[in-house]
């Protein structure tokens, strides 16, 4: 398992920034703008996390519709 601490440092270096203009950042960190997913490592397949955009509302719908249809087996 990975160390928390660097796990948290990798977060940070990937997402955070030093604004130039604090207000506007505030305001559109207010719209949600800068806003941002973090993908954790499952330490087997994926050693490093990483960030991306979210997902759009429509997408999630179209997303969600899909895996409710989807036929699951349990073992």
């Amino acid at each position: 398992m990975m160390e928390e601490t660097y796990l948290v440092d990798s977060i940070k270096e990937q997402v955070c920034f030093v604004s130039t203009d604090l207000a506007s950042d505030l305001a559109a960190a207010w719209k949600g703008v800068h806003k941002l997913e973090y993908v954790l490592p499952d330490g087997v397949s994926e050693r490093l996390g990483y960030a991306r955009q979210p997902l759009g509302k429509r997408e999630r719908t179209e997303k969600n519709a899909k895996e409710q249809a989807s036929p699951r087996s349990f073992i």
